[in-house]
């Protein structure tokens, strides 16, 4: 997994030859070695190895913020998300509407003002909660 993180910042830095394919300037071909298709749990691997210790951590907004999966579409983003937080232990509750913005325990901000409820009310992102756990 270092080697798939080394290879991705790699790509970021202009490091990485394009692929020669003739169809796309910017293609590049993702070493066989990355590719783990043959694993009926590879999305639970990559968590595992992108998240050690996940439960000990999750609350830890550094150690959070030291790591990401990439995915091709928001879907996908919305199921590992989904796999992620199934994780997280304790009591789940389902929220149906959103109605105010709430600020982080010591933050000062205007959040309601910035986000009216009209706003709120309007936000549609049907990839988020089509995937999100039945309860």
């Amino acid at each position: 997994m270092k080697d798939f993180a080394a290879w991705v910042l790699n790509i970021g830095d202009g490091n990485i030859e394009r692929a020669v394919d003739g169809d796309v300037e910017d293609d590049k071909t993702i070493p066989p070695e990355f590719c783990n298709i043959g694993n009926e749990n590879s999305i639970d691997d990559m968590i595992d190895s992108t998240f050690p210790n996940f439960i000990q951590n999750y609350k830890n907004p550094k150690y959070l913020s030291e790591r990401a999966i990439l995915t091709p579409t928001n879907s996908t983003v919305s199921q590992v998300n989904c796999l992620i937080v199934e994780r997280i232990p304790g009591e789940s509750f389902s929220y149906f509407s959103v109605d105010t913005a709430e600020e982080f325990p010591g933050s000062r901000s205007e959040l309601n003002n910035s986000f009216p409820t009209e706003y709120l009310n309007s936000l549609n992102v049907p990839e988020v909660f089509e995937n999100l756990p039945k309860y």
